[in-house]
């Protein structure tokens, strides 16, 4: 669980990747039950050996979260949640949910849902 690269310990420190933080802390806040990240920043090299998108906005600024426990319930939780917050980006998965600031690099809002 963290929000620099996995395989090189580093991110992109800057204003949008601290706006992001407060916005994921603000997240935390509201959810108020444990919260694991999946994934954080990708240095290119790790978002290619993880089969990343090209132009994957972890190579820029998003996070992959889920709740500690797995619970369904509580990821459906944390959806409504960062609806509320206005994330620019958010996708739905199985098992987590994707939260990116997109607008910070001139892309607008989007809104997908990957469950099977």
């Amino acid at each position: 669980d963290q929000i620099v690269c996995k395989c090189c310990g580093r991110a992109k420190i800057n204003e949008h990747f601290e706006h992001h933080l407060n916005m994921v802390q603000m997240l935390r806040d509201e959810a108020a039950f444990p919260i694991s990240v999946n994934c954080g920043y990708r240095c290119p090299i790790h978002n290619e050996d993880v089969g990343g998108a090209t132009n994957s906005l972890h190579m820029e600024i998003a996070t992959d979260l889920r709740p500690s426990s797995n619970d369904p319930d509580r990821l459906e939780d944390l959806f409504e949640i960062a609806k509320i917050l206005d994330f620019d980006g958010i996708g739905t998965y199985n098992t987590f949910i994707h939260l990116d600031s997109r607008n910070f690099i001139g892309r607008g809002k989007a809104r997908w849902d990957n469950r099977k």
